[in-house]
């Protein structure tokens, strides 16, 4: 019994001393491992399908470092230009200077073919998009302007990882394709599996080739509009706000009677709706002053220009209604205006007034000149 005691206490010794060789090996070798991988330089497409699939592991391979972005530049420039044409003609001519090409070119004419406007799509490398704009800048007064460049990096590299696992199972399939044993119910449904990865495969590289193009060209569409039109539009939409403004007068309210001054204030919603009040002096010896309160509509004169100029625009309108000068009587009249000077913060219009009172207890004609300065409100 002593014996066997000591052969087992030998027998565990041997044992122990194993598993601690067995040990100190093990983490020896797995610091040789780590000092190797550290050591080892990782190449950004160090990822190819053969190389992974003769490592056997079905993990895709590691994606480019991070440092590396992707971006997408895209844009959109609208100018005016007193030559639409030769404007254009310098885009395409420097865009070509740029390395760049032409892929859309459109020309529209306006509706009383008066003046046209070009729309051009470009694509050239982006390292050129700012000399390109600078370039525009020179051409007119650039209106309105967006340049942005999108980082794709992750979507980019994403489609790297799954394109590189779609060529691992690719090479694994046809590997099984290839054993000699392999059934003819395993060679169905390994083809229809090649198929549908290689489908995968193709869509994945279409989709690629894609976003290299549109990463390696940049994308800007150019608006050129004639400047004249382009500040005849901009008369147009100041036209259409609220204004309020004073007004000067001089009436003659009957045949005969004199001349009287007024003071007033006119509200317009551009010449669509325009309100008038004024304040009428008293007669000559009387202390009663007259009042008279008009609305009515005007409009701009399209065979001279309409609000083509920001000076003499000429204008026609009619009003209606209330005149108190001692007695009521209601108002009638035609308006002709000619809009002085047109500003973005003023408008200074001149206008004549001709038209007829009526009412029970007086009536008669009705002229006078109007001169009044309004601002937005």
């Amino acid at each position: 019994m002593q014996c066997n005691g000591v052969n087992v206490l030998r027998n565990f010794r041997s044992f122990v001393i194993v598993c601690g060789v067995l040990i100190v090996v093990g983490v020896v070798a797995g610091c040789a491992d780590r000092e190797a991988a550290a050591e080892e330089p990782v190449a950004p497409e160090a990822s190819s399908a053969p190389a992974a699939a003769a490592a056997g592991g079905g993990q895709a391979p590691t994606t480019p470092t991070a440092d590396v972005q992707k971006r997408v530049v895209s844009g959109e420039i609208q100018l005016a230009a007193a030559d639409v044409r030769k404007s254009s003609d310098a885009i395409r001519e420097k865009v070509l200077q740029l390395g760049g090409r032409i892929v859309d070119d459109r020309v529209t004419s306006s509706g009383d073919r008066s003046s046209t406007d070009h729309k051009i799509t470009v694509r050239l490398p982006p390292n050129q998009v700012d000399p390109l704009v600078k370039h525009i800048a020179t051409l007119g007064e650039i209106v309105s302007q967006r340049v942005s460049a999108a980082d794709v990096s992750r979507e980019y590299f994403d489609r790297d990882i799954a394109l590189n696992n779609q060529r691992l199972t690719l090479q694994r399939l046809q590997s099984l394709l290839n054993r000699p044993d392999v059934r003819m119910q395993e060679i169905l449904e390994i083809e229809k599996e090649l198929t549908r990865v290689r489908g995968e495969i193709d869509k994945l590289e279409g989709a690629r080739r894609f976003q290299d193009d549109q990463i390696a060209h940049a994308t800007l569409s150019i608006s050129i509009e004639d400047a004249a039109r382009a500040q005849q539009y901009s008369r147009e939409v100041s036209s259409r706000v609220f204004r309020i403004g004073p007004r000067l007068s001089v009436l003659q309210l009957g045949d005969g009677e004199e001349q009287r001054q007024s003071v007033g204030l006119t509200l317009s919603w551009g010449k669509s709706i325009v309100y008038d009040i004024d304040r009428i002096a008293p007669r000559d010896g009387e202390t009663e002053k007259g009042i008279s309160i008009t609305v009515g509509s005007s409009t701009f004169s399209r065979i001279f220009g309409s609000v083509r100029r920001a000076w003499l625009n000429p204008w026609i309108g009619w009003r209606l209604g209330y005149l108190y000068d001692g007695k009521p009587a209601g108002l009638a009249a035609l308006d002709f205006g000619l809009e002085l000077f047109r500003h973005e913060y003023f408008i200074w219009d001149l206008s004549a007034r001709l038209g007829a009172t009526f009412g029970k207890e007086s009536g008669g004609s009705l002229t006078g000149l109007a001169t009044a300065v309004s601002v937005p409100f």
